[in-house]
């Protein structure tokens, strides 16, 4: 029994669906394939479930109903599938950790933090010589406003390990009275070291999430370097909730203080 013409041109129709979806999903970045896979799934499976019930209408008659799309996607994102993306190693573990850790504190409602910038050259800087070396860069965002409305800075750098604080040098144009209520609340907060230098109010390594990205020797790269694209998000997020920590802790001192 031959399929109509009509047929035909219904299954050609979802045959070109299903190549566009796998040029689409295959055009995705990597570090966003993780996300865009329930839907490549989700749309592939219902462009073969008419394939399907095309053939089957045409060679017995009756028909059938797919599955709502937004079903088929809910199922697919509870089986906990994900996508081997290409492992990280070097360069492309500090870019990625700076663009994911931006994002996971974007998210938390930092929204005073640059997303735009490009750390590749400072990154390609960073592992291109042993001797004057280029480190220190990083982002900084506003945390809390005191009552006269200056700014209170965080900031996030790297010299060996990432480390993060109040930098002290971005305040020179502010009124010593200022300083000194930041350096009082940051010398409440445990673990926050001044420089001998006036260069930070207070400054620490991470505690639970050390990342030595010139020896490329902490555990935690275990994580970063996984094929699995959920372990590394999994990572980032612990660094990002250590640090939201410590932005509440200030916040609750200052607001304690009245300041």
């Amino acid at each position: 029994m031959h399929a109509s013409e009509k047929t035909i041109a219904a299954v050609l129709d979802e045959l070109v669906k299903i190549i566009q979806s796998l040029y689409d999903f295959s055009s995705t970045e990597e570090q966003n394939k993780q996300e865009a896979m329930p839907g490549f799934y989700s749309s592939l499976s219902e462009s073969l479930f008419k394939i399907v019930s095309t053939l089957k209408t045409d060679l017995y008659g009756p028909t059938s109903n797919p599955i709502a799309k937004e079903k088929m996607n809910n199922i697919l994102k509870e089986c906990k599938l994900f996508v081997e993306t290409e492992a990280l190693n070097g360069k492309k573990l500090q870019l990625y950790f700076w663009d994911e850790l931006r994002n996971q504190l974007k998210n938390k409602g930092y929204n005073t933090i640059d997303t735009e910038k490009n750390f590749a050259p400072d990154v390609n800087e960073y592992y291109a010589r042993v001797r004057n070396r280029h480190i220190d860069y990083g982002f900084d965002f506003e945390i809390y406003k005191l009552q006269d409305n200056t700014p209170v800075m965080f900031r996030i750098g790297v010299d060996n390990k990432y480390y993060y604080g109040f930098p002290r040098w971005l305040y020179e144009n502010v009124k010593e009275e200022n300083k000194t209520i930041i350096s009082q609340c940051v010398d409440k907060m445990i673990g926050f070291k001044s420089d001998p230098h006036p260069l930070w109010f207070g400054w620490r390594y991470s505690p639970n999430y050390p990342l030595d990205f010139w020896n490329l020797r902490s555990e935690g790269f275990n994580d970063l370097k996984d094929k699995d694209p959920r372990k590394r998000e999994k990572y980032i997020k612990g660094i990002a909730n250590e640090i939201d920590m410590y932005i509440k802790e200030f916040r609750k001192i200052a607001k304690e203080q009245n300041i």
